[in-house]
């Protein structure tokens, strides 16, 4: 459901949620930083009671759209081969569609690893750590906190990224953000309380 990595100089360990900088932070740290990853779905590297743990948050609102767009959409047009991509995403997601959608999300968010609430994955999870203090790191500060560098702002690869909320109405785009703030209240209450480091 996540990546874990250990720095064992500074005896920390951070967890990523998916759709949460995971990608960025690969890459990252095959560059630049040499840690290993103690959780590969099956094993677990045992983590020492002195590190420290640090969980790395997104925006919950931010987060969804970005799997949606990222994951969702980009799987059912390479499964339907569309080739008007923007044509079919206007006439298939309309108010309708998404007032059908979100409600069944509001009963299935928390079984997938990129929309579940970060306010209790990876808690519940991580049995073996959840009784220690955690630190807060917002994904945006990813660069300041490991390189003293400028904020970091995910990327709109298109490779990546279908660009459906580019595409949609605005009409559209709002509704969706309202409902999602309604499925992820506790979420975000829980996200503008951490004291970030």
């Amino acid at each position: 459901m996540s990546k874990l990595y250990i720095d064992d100089t500074n005896k920390k360990l951070y967890i990523f949620s998916y759709a949460g900088g995971t990608k960025f932070f690969r890459k990252m740290t095959e560059e630049k930083l040499h840690w290993i990853i103690p959780y590969d779905g099956n094993n677990l590297i045992p983590i020492h009671n002195d590190y420290e743990v640090v969980q790395i948050v997104r925006d919950p609102v931010q987060r969804y759209m970005s799997w949606f767009d990222k994951q969702y959409v980009k799987n059912h047009i390479r499964r339907e081969k569309v080739t008007f991509v923007e044509t079919w995403m206007q006439n298939r997601f309309t108010k309708e569609w998404f007032e059908n959608f979100l409600e069944h999300q509001r009963h299935g968010i928390h079984y997938d690893g990129h929309t579940c609430y970060q306010s209790l994955w990876p808690r519940h999870f991580l049995k073996f750590i959840s009784d220690k203090e955690w630190k807060y790191l917002r994904m945006e500060d990813i660069n300041r906190y490991f390189f003293d560098s400028k904020p970091y702002t995910p990327r709109r690869d298109p490779n990546e990224y279908v660009g459906v909320w580019d595409t949609l109405d605005q009409e559209i785009v709002d509704y969706v953000i309202a409902e999602l703030e309604k499925i992820y209240e506790g979420d975000i209450k829980w996200y503008k309380s951490l004291d970030f480091i």
